[in-house]
C-alpha cells in the first residue's frame, strides 16, 4: 500500500467473493464490465488478490467510527434492502438506456440521404454524423467516469441525458453542416455516460450469484441499439423526414430520463456509505463518524488526468494490448460500417426503400440474439473443461481460458462477410446478404466477450486502464470506416470490397489462438499484465 494519502477505494473492502483470489464465479461478470474492471484495478494487490480486511486495518486500525456495510444497520444498501425483482427494474432501465443511446449512433445512416439532398454535401460528408456521434461516444467516458467517483452515478445519468436532449434538438433543426456535426458529436459525448459508467451500476446492484443474466442483458445493448435504429429509421425517413429521426430520438431520451429521475436510485456505494454516516451522526449526536469518501484527498482533475494517462501509457508499451485494441477496433468498425453498406445494397441491388432497408438490420439483431446463449454456454462449460484440464498450474483459473470462444468466433465473423459480399447479388434472394450480416454479428459479439473479458482478467489490477484504452480506440478507429465505406463500395463493388475487409479479419484469427497458447508467458513479461509469477 502506497504510504501517501488514502483514497476512498482504497479503503473499500471487495466483500464479493468469500476467496481472496478471483475465480471462475468472478469472472462470468466481466463481460464489458468496465466500472466492475475499475473496482478491481482500485481494490487488488499485484498478484491479483483482493486486498484483505486486515491490510486496511494497518491503516486505520480498529476504527470503529469508519463507516461501512455490517450487514445490521444497512438501510442505504440498495443490493439488500431492495427485492431482486426491483433491481431487475433498475437494470432494465439503465439498460434500456444504452439501447437509446447506440440506436442514435446508427439511426443516422437513414437520414443521410436526406441530409444530402438538404445541404447539397456528398455522401462522405454527410456520413460524418455518424463518425462525430461514434468519437463523442468513445471520448466521454474519460470525463464522465470520474465525475461519478465524486457525485455518485444517478446524478451523471441525469445530466447525460438533460445535455443530450438540446443536442438532439439542435441536431434536427440544424441548417448547416457543421451544426449538424457538433449537435451529434457533443449528443455522444453526452450519452456516453451509459456506456463507461453504468455497467459499474450492476456491481452495485447485484451480488456475484445474481449478476450474470442481468450483466448478460446489458452487454448486448451495444449491438442491439446499432440494429435497432435503422430500422426504426427506416419507417421514420420513410413517412415523414431525416430531421424526424433526431427529434424521436430525443423523445426516447426524454421519456428515459423520466425513468432515471423518478426509479432507479443512487446505487454507488461509496456516496451511500456517506449517506450511511450522516445519519449514524444525526441519529447518534456523534460526528465522529465517517464515511471513507469524506476522508478523500482526491481531486476530480487529478482523476481525469490520471484516468487518462494511464492508459495511453499502456497503449504504447503494451503490444498485446495494442493488438486487442486495433482487432476490437476493427470489429466495431464492421457493425457501424453495416450502418453505410445495408442501405447500399439493399437500394442498388434489390431496389428496397427506406422502411425495407431498415427491416433488413432485423438479420443482425438476430444474430446479435444467437451469442447470448453461446457466451452462457462458454462460462458455464468451457472455461471449467480449460480449468480441469490446466496441468501447467495445477487446475488454476487463467485468463486464455476466456478465449476459445473468440477463436471459434473470429472465423465466424469473415465467413459472415464473405456470404454477405457474395450473395448480394440481384439474381439471388435477398436473404442471402441479410443471413451472411446476421453470422458477421453472431461472431462479432462473441469475440467482444471474449476480447473483453480476456483484458480484465489479464490486467487485473490496471483492467480500467486496458478498457478505457479499448474504449476510446476503438471507437476511434469505427469512427473512420463510415466515411470511406461507401466510396470503397462504389469503387470496387461489393463482392471485393466486403471480402476484403473479411481478409482482413482473417489475418487475426491467430491472435486469440496465439495469446491462448503463450499468454502466460507474454503476462510474465509485461508491466501491467497480471501473472502467476508474481
Amino acid at each position: 500500500m502506497s504510504s501517501k494519502s488514502t483514497s476512498f477505494e482504497d479503503l473499500m473492502v471487495i466483500n464479493k467473493t468469500t476467496s481472496n483470489k478471483l475465480n471462475d464465479s468472478d469472472i462470468k461478470a466481466n463481460i464489458f464490465d468496465e466500472n466492475r474492471a475499475s473496482d478491481l484495478e482500485k481494490s487488488m494487490t499485484d498478484d491479483g488478490s483482493y486486498k484483505k480486511t486486515v491490510e486496511i486495518e494497518k491503516i486505520t486500525p480498529v476504527d470503529p467510527f469508519l463507516v461501512k456495510w455490517d450487514g445490521n444497520d444497512d438501510l442505504e444498501n440498495v443490493q439488500t434492502q431492495k427485492s431482486l425483482f426491483v433491481r431487475w427494474i433498475y437494470a432494465v432501465i439503465i439498460s434500456g438506456c444504452s439501447i437509446i443511446i447506440t440506436c442514435t449512433s446508427s439511426i443516422y445512416s437513414m437520414a443521410i440521404t436526406g441530409v444530402v439532398e438538404q445541404f447539397h454535401k456528398s455522401h462522405t460528408v454527410s456520413a460524418m454524423g455518424i463518425t462525430f456521434f461514434v468519437l463523442g461516444m468513445g471520448w466521454g467516458p474519460v470525463f464522465l467516469a470520474p465525475i461519478s467517483e465524486f457525485h455518485g452515478r444517478r446524478i451523471v445519468y441525469i445530466f447525460s441525458f438533460l445535455f443530450m436532449i438540446p443536442f438532439q434538438l439542435m441536431t434536427g433543426f440544424a441548417n448547416n453542416m457543421a451544426t449538424l456535426l457538433i449537435g451529434r458529436f457533443f449528443a455522444g459525448f453526452a450519452g456516453s455516460a451509459f456506456m463507461g459508467v453504468a455497467s459499474g451500476s450492476f456491481s452495485d446492484l447485484f451480488n456475484k450469484d445474481e449478476i450474470m443474466l442481468p450483466v448478460m442483458m446489458y452487454t448486448l445493448t451495444p449491438f442491439i441499439g446499432p440494429g435497432l435504429g435503422p430500422l426504426i429509421g427506416g419507417f421514420i425517413a420513410h413517412g415523414t423526414n431525416w430531421r424526424w429521426t433526431n427529434f424521436v430520438m430525443a423523445i426516447a431520451v426524454a421519456v428515459m430520463l423520466v425513468f432515471i429521475s423518478f426509479v432507479v436510485p443512487e446505487t454507488y456505494t461509496p456516496l451511500l456509505l456517506k449517506k450511511k454516516a450522516q445519519r449514524l451522526r444525526k441519529t447518534l449526536n456523534d460526528d465522529r463518524y465517517y464515511a471513507p469518501i469524506e476522508r478523500s484527498s482526491k481531486s476530480i482533475f487529478t482523476t481525469i488526468f490520471l484516468s487518462s494517462k494511464r492508459p495511453m501509457m499502456m497503449l504504447l508499451l503494451e503490444p498485446m494490448l495494442t493488438l486487442i485494441c486495433i482487432y476490437t477496433g476493427l470489429l466495431l468498425s464492421l457493425l457501424y460500417l453495416f450502418c453505410i453498406s445495408y442501405p447500399y445494397v439493399f437500394r442498388e441491388v434489390y431496389n428496397f426503400n427506406e422502411t425495407q432497408v431498415g427491416m433488413a438490420f432485423i438479420g443482425l439483431l438476430v444474430g446479435c440474439f444467437l451469442a447470448a446463449p453461446t457466451v452462457v454456454s462458454n462460462k458455464i462449460y468451457i472455461v471449467p473443461k480449460c480449468i480441469e484440464r490446466n496441468t501447467r498450474t495445477k487446475h488454476a483459473y487463467e485468463p486464455e481460458f476466456q478465449l476459445p470462444q473468440t477463436i471459434f468466433a473470429g472465423v465466424m465473423v469473415p465467413i459472415g462477410l464473405f456470404i454477405f459480399g457474395w450473395t448480394a447479388k440481384s439474381d439471388l434472394h435477398w436473404m442471402g446478404p441479410v443471413t451472411g450480416g446476421g453470422i458477421t454479428l453472431f461472431g462479432l459479439v462473441i469475440c467482444f466477450n471474449g476480447i473483453f473479458a480476456f483484458t480484465i482478467d489479464a490486467y487485473r489490477t490496471f483492467a480500467a486502464s486496458a478498457m478505457a484504452c479499448n474504449g476510446v480506440v476503438r471507437c476511434t478507429l469505427a469512427s473512420a470506416f463510415p466515411i470511406f465505406g461507401l466510396q470503397m463500395y462504389e469503387n470496387i463493388g461489393i463482392p471485393w470490397a466486403t471480402s476484403m475487409l473479411a481478409f482482413i479479419c482473417l489475418a487475426f484469427v491467430p491472435m486469440p489462438i496465439l495469446f491462448f497458447m503463450y499468454g502466460h508467458r507474454i503476462r510474465a513479461k509485461s508491466k501491467f499484465a497480471w501473472s502467476e509469477s508474481y
